[in-house]
């Protein structure tokens, strides 16, 4: 993983499964073979002070093909944040819009005074 002070992100990872009959979501494609492998790559980079654009991809090296795929567009306000996103699978294409409020899904740290 490497993030920097700008906001900017990438990861790579690679997933290993000795036996094919694991359910998903960890692995959506079947395979014969004795073995499931996977590299998913994460790339997140700001383009201005308000803007980023996110890449979410995942390939089977078990049965060479994209597994899946999202590329997103951020909208960055000091109080909110509004992703724009097209995600496409081996079973279907979808696009979404998410509205995220600033803390909102933060734990509150409520205490009793004297406590």
């Amino acid at each position: 993983r490497y993030n920097n002070n700008r906001g900017d992100r990438f990861a790579l990872h690679y997933h290993y499964k000795r036996h094919p009959d694991i359910e998903s979501p960890y692995f959506s494609v079947e395979s014969s073979g004795e073995t499931l492998q996977e590299i998913r790559g994460n790339i997140e980079t700001r383009l201005t002070r308000l803007f980023s654009v996110k890449v979410d991809m995942a390939y089977s090296l078990t049965t060479d093909e994209s597994i899946d795929s999202t590329f997103g567009l951020v909208y960055h306000n000091p109080c909110w944040t509004i992703e724009f996103a097209a995600s496409m699978d081996t079973a279907d294409d979808s696009f979404y819009l998410i509205f995220s409020l600033a803390g909102a899904g933060s734990p509150v740290d409520l205490k009793a005074p004297g406590y």
